[in-house]
């Protein structure tokens, strides 16, 4: 059998959804399904199976609507993403093998009135699906502001790196921060930098190997924090 191209694009302005009892949320965005679409193949004992593989192209969004006036309070969005998948289904497995790989940038927000608690996260993310011993996630480029009551931070540049199935010694995952400023009431540290990585332990427990760096300040005073290292999580 010929194999079957598709070009699919499916667009939703403003669809609710409600995945529990008493929980809303608004979806839309657009999706774009594109590239070789399915191939049928008989095997031996006459088993029938199909391949199917393509390129998902995602601009989704998905919050919740305030009841006054159905606007997003709280908005995770997923911008330029792109999942290359893959699937083999036969009658005798339903799904013989699966994998999808996801790139991405996203963007979180919640809140928008900056004297009441709000984040504002935005960067960008990799990873594989299933994630075997050797692949990672990545997180990365994140930066954005957190305003919590008397709590306030801006980060920077920062990556996370976790890594799937990891054995006793090896790395859990890979952190390197970067804070602006984080202020609780009049105590205030500033340029603070956190590198470091965790070690995966016999116990399960993964401990912290690395460094934290940054400027103290309280009432007019400063300090330079020393690095500090490996603390058990």
């Amino acid at each position: 059998m010929a194999p079957t191209r598709y070009d699919i694009t499916l667009e939703c302005e403003y669809l609710i959804i409600e995945p529990f009892p008493g929980q809303q949320l608004v979806a839309s965005g657009r999706v774009h399904a594109v590239g070789l679409g399915s191939e049928a193949k008989v095997l031996k004992d006459d088993e029938l199976t199909w391949n199917i593989k393509g390129q998902l192209i995602l601009d989704l969004s998905l919050g919740s609507p305030l009841a006054a006036n159905d606007n997003v309070q709280t908005e995770f969005r997923m911008i330029d993403t792109r999942a290359d998948f893959a699937a083999t289904f036969s009658k005798a497995e339903l799904v013989k093998d699966f994998t999808v790989a996801i790139k991405g940038g996203f963007t979180f927000a919640s809140g928008d009135d900056p004297s009441a608690p709000f984040v504002a996260l935005s960067g960008n993310f990799k990873f594989k699906f299933p994630c075997m011993y050797g692949d990672v996630v990545e997180i990365s480029n994140v930066d954005g502001e957190v305003n919590v009551g008397s709590f306030s931070a801006a980060l920077g540049n920062s990556r996370l790196t976790l890594y799937c199935l990891p054995k006793v010694g090896d790395r859990v995952y890979d952190v390197s921060v970067v804070i602006d400023s984080v202020a609780v009431g009049p105590l205030a540290v500033t340029d603070v930098s956190v590198t470091g990585a965790g070690i995966l332990l016999e116990s399960g427990a993964s401990a912290f190997t690395g460094s934290v760096a940054g400027s103290l300040k309280v009432a007019g005073s400063s300090r330079y924090c020393s690095p500090c290292h490996r603390h058990p999580l």
